[in-house]
């Protein structure tokens, strides 16, 4: 049951409230919420930078939290959130992915001398996001490749890259103004000599392009493009195909709704953490 919207800018929470809130009250003070003892659990959606200290404050008042995107000085909460007994889930929402989690999945379930030879994933938005948006979402690695890094070292069981590569550029002037970057490519080596490409970009212009693709010893896995259907349409002048989704929350609302689900299973059944402090720290 939803209790609260809050907001600093409290037009922003009321058309939150039109469409998802129903009786929930809105408010632009966070005291309010964490002075209210009824209140169990918080979901913090806002701006990367101002995360810790909205966490941090949230579990000290004794409320379990869910954190979207990135989270700094993961450590320091997680003490607070064990210390308190209380659920801290960083959201990754790519682990909540059925997609995502069939195939880390297939290649778990492989037996032991299970050999990676390469992984490439793609990640594109389909166009620019708002300024105002990229100047606080720390930027195209924190806010975008840090959901594939986390697949890429689930399947790689967290192992360190010996090499690491990163080659990126910008033409768009709003991106150069905002100081963002357009296009990146990652390459990354592992002791073993398995070789992983990210290729991401703030624009493909043609959808929201989100693939995967895994070689090893068990084949190949590929993961494609979610679409409005699977229908192709041949004539005799070509074939058509639906286009594929348009933005993130169309494309990952299943594992949006999965991620959130896990969280209360967490806070109600004692379902274990997923992403753990060691999970999310820089090397």
């Amino acid at each position: 049951k939803l209790k609260y919207i809050v907001d600093s800018d409290l037009d922003k929470a009321r058309r939150l409230q039109k469409i998802y809130g129903g009786e929930a009250e809105v408010s632009d003070s966070l005291q309010k919420i964490l002075d209210d003892q009824k209140i169990k659990a918080v979901i913090i959606a806002t701006s990367t930078p101002s995360h810790f200290e909205l966490t941090k404050r949230c579990l000290l008042a004794g409320k379990n939290v869910l954190c979207e995107k990135p989270l700094d000085r993961v450590e320091e909460c997680f003490q607070i959130a064990n210390s308190q007994k209380l659920s801290l889930l960083v959201a990754y929402h790519k682990r909540f992915d059925t997609n995502y989690q069939k195939i880390i999945q297939k290649i778990k379930t492989e037996n032991k001398n299970v050999e990676i030879k390469n992984i490439k994933m793609t990640l594109k938005d389909n166009f620019i996001p708002p300024l105002s948006y990229l100047k606080s979402s720390g930027g195209i690695v924190l806010d975008m490749l840090t959901h594939d890094i986390d697949i890429i070292n689930l399947i790689m069981d967290f192992q360190i890259p010996e090499q690491v590569v990163a080659l990126s550029n910008t033409r768009d002037k709003s991106l150069v103004s905002a100081g963002e970057i357009e296009d990146i490519e990652v390459l990354l080596k592992y002791p073993s000599g398995e070789l992983v490409t990210i290729t991401s970009s703030r624009q493909a212009g043609y959808g929201y392009d989100h693939r995967m693709e895994v070689v090893g010893s068990f084949g190949m896995l590929q993961l494609q493009n979610d679409k409005d259907d699977l229908i192709t349409h041949y004539t005799d002048t070509g074939s058509m195909d639906s286009k594929i989704k348009y933005n993130f929350p169309e494309r990952f609302k299943e594992a949006y709704l999965n991620e959130l689900n896990y969280f209360y299973h967490m806070i109600a059944h004692q379902y274990p953490c997923l992403i753990l402090p060691q999970h999310l720290q820089v090397n």
